[in-house]
């Protein structure tokens, strides 16, 4: 993956799970330019999501997700920075994701 990534791109790696302590290292020692976004900061981001919208069943949230989709995509392919300009309001402010190692090894 981070072969892939052309210079001054960032790149994010998502996990339903989590990181170990050794994988975060590794991304820290060989400076790789990649965010780790682990599984907890999925379930927050979505909470957060879900609560800014006023939804309250998995379902709605869903159907909202797959309407709001088609429309961000539209008639024409939209690349991803103008579908994630557009994100944010519904997302709140953007706030600082604590992918620092707990005492357990994982975050």
């Amino acid at each position: 993956m981070v072969a892939r990534l052309r210079r001054g791109w960032i790149g994010a790696y998502v996990t339903t799970s989590f990181f170990t302590e050794v994988a975060q290292r590794e991304m820290v020692a060989d400076e790789y330019p990649l965010v780790l976004v682990p599984g907890r900061a999925v379930a927050e981001g979505v909470e957060k999501l879900r609560d800014n919208l006023g939804i309250d069943t998995v379902e709605e949230l869903l159907d909202w997700a797959d309407e709001a989709y088609e429309r961000m995509l539209g008639s024409s392919r939209a690349r991803a920075s103008d579908i994630l300009l557009e994100s944010p309001a519904a997302m709140g402010t953007p706030r600082h994701l604590d992918l620092e190692v707990d005492g357990a090894g994982s975050s």
